[in-house]
């Protein structure tokens, strides 16, 4: 989807009144309207007189000083497994920016170049207005940053104009202006952590210096969106550096898997990230000619893209608990890949994660598959999910069913040799049946 910058809009109309308590918010008061897409989210009905309204009145200074305080996470974080989903919300959802004012259930999911805006009705009882609307849709990431910071220069703008110095907001958002390049790529390192960077100790901030020096261009950002500092933060791209280096001078040929990726150049993808996956997935299926063939074990993996017998093996002392593989180019422009899981399940997984990203992504010749659930990291579980368990051999098997018990799942898991979990999100994502939750 194309953006540009009515995809997503905030716009204030100053409103004077004397009467509302504190000069921030004083000055600030608004009739505010966010607009995402062709929608405008702020739509709402005033419960006292039933009537519909585009604009709210109220201060914007809370959504402000909000917008600031979490700018690096709104452009930067992705959802973690590692992270409530409480504390994730908290950073990335408007209607809890608000100091108690009403705002629209708005939430801004950063997906590397992009943001996907979602909206959903959210009820109140202590709110003087519903929010009716739902929806989504995606921005680039420019556009969405472009449209935060002129709400907050407008809003700095005005403070100043009532002769208000010194607030937080002005604080940080000249604190933001002002930063270097190293600075703010810094700042974004420390927010996909899920961290202020303000509120980072001395080690803590050296750590991702020294992670950030030891990685290629290419893999910081999917490095630090599926990292944790409490893991290791330095050893684990010590990791990363090493398979890189190593695998980076090695000249044996894949011809097999050179010749699989050639054919799919230029196949385009279109939609949400897990949609990507599936088109993928099915575009593989149907130029390899994979129709019916699965995948039980490694051996079935290594004898149809011709690799070494050792390709699966993993060395105890490189294991991670947070990044799943990683892969390169080698000098003879040939897949090269490692994988940091012990299972059986999880390194078929992990192979099929790496492989999307070597077919597909024909702009960068490296790549991880971590725990995250950055755009790419969702798009390239979906495509392994649906190479290692189809969908449609999933509605073959289960027929007739509109519920499922996990004793199904785990007679179909032992068919194909993965964990049951990537069964259960199969049916649930192309609503193939429900998963019964007796016996859980």
């Amino acid at each position: 989807m194309g953006a540009n910058k009515s995809l997503f809009a905030i716009t204030t109309e100053w409103v004077d009144d004397e009467e509302v308590k504190g000069e921030e918010f004083r000055a600030t008061m608004a009739r505010l309207r966010i607009d995402v897409g062709s929608v405008t989210v702020t739509y709402a009905q005033e419960k006292d007189t039933n009537t519909f309204t585009d604009n709210l009145l109220l201060p914007v200074y809370p959504l402000a000083e909000w917008i600031a305080t979490n700018w690096w996470h709104l452009g930067d974080e992705s959802p973690h497994s590692n992270r409530t989903s409480s504390e994730f919300e908290s950073r990335h959802n408007f209607s809890l920016a608000g100091g108690g004012y009403p705002l629209p259930n708005l939430s801004a999911l950063p997906e590397g170049e992009n943001v996907f805006l979602k909206y959903r009705p959210k009820e109140n009882k202590y709110w003087p207005v519903s929010f009716l609307r739902a929806g989504e849709v995606q921005v680039s990431l420019s556009i969405f940053r472009e449209a935060l910071g002129d709400f907050l220069t407008s809003v700095v703008e005005r403070l100043k104009m009532k002769g208000i110095q010194g607030t937080l907001l002005q604080i940080q958002w000249d604190d933001i202006n002002s930063l270097t390049s190293p600075e703010r790529d810094f700042c974004r390192f420390a927010a996909k952590l899920g961290h202020y960077p303000l509120t980072l100790d001395d080690d803590q901030q050296q750590s991702i210096v020294e992670a950030a020096a030891l990685l290629p261009d290419p893999v910081v950002d999917e490095f630090f969106s599926g990292a944790m500092l409490e893991e290791g933060l330095v050893e684990q791209a010590m990791v990363l550096n090493r398979f890189f280096a190593d695998a980076g001078r090695s000249t044996e040929p894949r011809d097999r898997l050179n010749g699989l990726r050639g054919k799919l150049r230029q196949c385009s993808l279109h939609g949400a990230p897990w949609n990507k996956g599936y088109q993928a997935a099915a575009t593989v299926r149907q130029m390899w000619a994979l129709d019916g063939k699965l995948f039980v074990n490694q051996d079935d993996i290594i004898g149809f893209f011709e690799l070494p017998e050792d390709m699966f093996a993993v060395d105890p002392g490189e294991t991670s608990q947070v990044i799943d593989g990683a892969y390169c180019l080698n000098k003879s422009n040939s897949l090269e890949f490692n994988m940091y899981q012990t299972s059986m399940h999880s390194k078929k997984f992990t192979f099929f994660r790496i492989l999307h990203d070597y077919v597909f992504d024909y702009k960068s010749n490296m790549g991880l598959a971590t725990r995250g659930y950055s755009a790419r990291q969702k798009q390239n579980r979906a495509f392994a999910a649906e190479i290692l368990a189809p969908a449609e051999y999933l509605k073959k098997r289960f027929k007739g069913k509109s519920v499922v018990s996990w004793g199904d799942i785990e007679n179909i898991t032992n068919e194909l040799n993965i964990s049951d979990w990537v069964v259960a999100h199969q049916l649930k994502n192309h609503n193939i049946a429900e998963v019964s939750q007796l016996g859980l």
